[in-house]
């Protein structure tokens, strides 16, 4: 329900989110300014086909068709265009993808605030198939509508919808034999501890987004890096790629207040007058406010140091 809220009312984190844009467009017009069409031919070898999918169902899409029909100058200008109009999916889409895959090709200073957080955000177990935690499912992924991590078929899904796309909630499962290492160790433990959800694992891309807003944002207060996390949360969350505490542990790195369980005091202040979060947060007191969970979504698993399915490193 927060996360449709923010995926539907995006001047709640418009400032932010328009912030880090502006610095991406910046970066992109200077580097075309210099390069020409080899920096859009760069662009559009590189990350054209996140945009352009051929068919796949990827969150943030611009189009489902093959980025090889078009010219790379027209990728170029519909990149920016989308920086500019597009909404929260697209445009952080864009910002992680020009991030991870295009700036790291140049020596800049962006480059360099870009590289400064990724030790604090993004831990080498992250990366690491053994021991991130999670192993993809065999069975095949229908693309849906649904927003957020509930089954797409159940009765508590809200009326709006989202861009169809492959869920990663619906492509992994926690993987019960992970190689064991202490701070994967550590996270897991507190999962479980706090009976919190497992959807596909800590999120790396919560990490990279910091990156980019690092490198190309002027996020220099507290309310502002609170909105660029919220529009992560509906971008991640609501498009059922990670869970709440999966995209809030790494933002926690960054600064970001955090109480497992409960949103209030991870949120900006442009949510509290919005007559639809009112309203969420008094009915949904206990755990907006006091962090209090009321179910148990994941199968009981035993302390990192007792369990003995884990493989040894």
């Amino acid at each position: 329900m927060l996360t449709s809220l923010i995926l539907k009312e995006p001047s709640i984190t418009k400032d932010a989110v328009d912030n880090v844009s502006a610095g991406i467009i910046n970066f992109i017009q200077l580097k075309h300014i210099e390069n020409g069409r080899v920096f859009s031919d760069f662009i559009k070898k590189t990350i054209g086909h996140y945009f352009w999918t051929n068919g796949r169902s990827s969150f943030g899409r611009i189009s489902l068709d093959n980025v090889e029909s078009i010219d790379s100058e027209d990728v170029l200008k519909t990149i920016l265009q989308t920086l500019k109009t597009g909404t929260i999916e697209q445009k952080l889409a864009i910002h992680d993808a020009i991030g991870r895959k295009v700036l790291l090709s140049y020596e800049c200073e962006q480059r360099e605030k870009y590289l400064s957080l990724a030790e604090t955000v993004r831990q080498d177990w992250f990366d690491d198939p053994q021991t991130r935690g999670r192993i993809r499912k065999k069975s095949p992924v229908l693309p849906c509508e649904t927003i957020g991590l509930l089954p797409s078929d159940s009765h508590l899904n809200q009326p709006e919808k989202v861009q169809s796309r492959q869920r990663a909630i619906d492509m992994f499962i926690r993987d019960e034999k992970r190689l064991s290492h202490p701070q994967a160790n550590d996270y897991y433990d507190d999962l479980d501890t706090r009976n919190l959800l497992f959807g596909a694992g800590i999120s790396g891309t919560t990490g990279t987004l910091f990156q980019a807003a690092e490198a190309f944002g002027q996020l220099q207060t507290t309310e502002l890096k609170k909105q660029y996390c919220a529009a992560i949360l509906g971008y991640l969350v609501g498009g059922g790629m990670h869970s709440y505490h999966e995209v809030m542990a790494v933002a926690e790195k960054v600064g970001i207040p955090y109480k497992p369980g409960s949103f209030m005091e991870s949120l900006p202040e442009s949510i509290f007058n919005n007559d639809e979060f009112k309203n969420l947060s008094t009915e949904y007191y206990d755990v907006a406010v006091l962090g209090a969970t009321h179910w148990r979504f994941n199968e009981s698993c035993l302390p990192s140091h007792l369990n003995r399915s884990l493989t040894k490193s």
